[in-house]
């Protein structure tokens, strides 16, 4: 979840694959968890299980993460 992310940018890579039912894509977060700032990976990760707990993702919560990357990344 949010409240246990870790400090280290693997185990960041590692923390959101498993949280999001990715790990096949590890290699896709390992590259987030290098280029972006903790906090704006963590912020992402909130959103998307607000959305999970309100039943308003569609397809994978990976998916969903994707699209509150791009979507933040662009509002910025």
């Amino acid at each position: 979840g949010v409240d246990d992310f870790p400090e280290n940018k693997e185990d960041v890579a590692y923390h959101l694959a498993i949280t999001l039912d990715d790990e096949e894509n590890l290699a896709w977060y390992s590259k987030l968890a290098r280029e972006r700032r903790k906090n704006f990976l963590k912020n992402c990760l909130r959103i998307t299980l607000d959305a999970l707990e309100k039943r308003i993702i569609n397809k994978t919560k990976a998916a969903y993460f994707a699209g509150v990357i791009k979507y933040k990344t662009y509002q910025q």
